[in-house]
């Protein structure tokens, strides 16, 4: 208790706190560091979200075209066969 009066009366931060403090900044740091490497990983994951979104995108649309491809050519033969009609009395059609 003496010691710490002392401290006081000098007017000194006792070594403990000062201790404490370098901890605490340390602590703060690693915090900081951790939090803006975190951040460059979600960056990334977003990125590659993105990219891979744009490729499932371009695979759907060939997929349509292929199935839309099918469809046409499946008319033509019907159309060819007399399965079809080849004009409908509906305008609209």
């Amino acid at each position: 208790m003496q010691d710490f009066k002392a401290s006081i009366a000098r007017r000194e931060t006792p070594r403990n706190i000062l201790f404490l403090s370098r901890i605490l900044m340390v602590v703060i740091l690693a915090l900081i560091i951790t939090t803006g490497v975190d951040y460059r990983f979600k960056l990334n994951f977003i990125d590659e979200a993105r990219t891979m979104s744009k490729f499932m995108v371009a695979t759907e649309k060939r997929t349509i075209k292929m199935i839309e491809t099918a469809i046409n050519i499946r008319s033509f033969v019907d159309v060819s066969n007399d399965f079809e009609n080849i004009i409908y009395p509906d305008p609209y059609l």
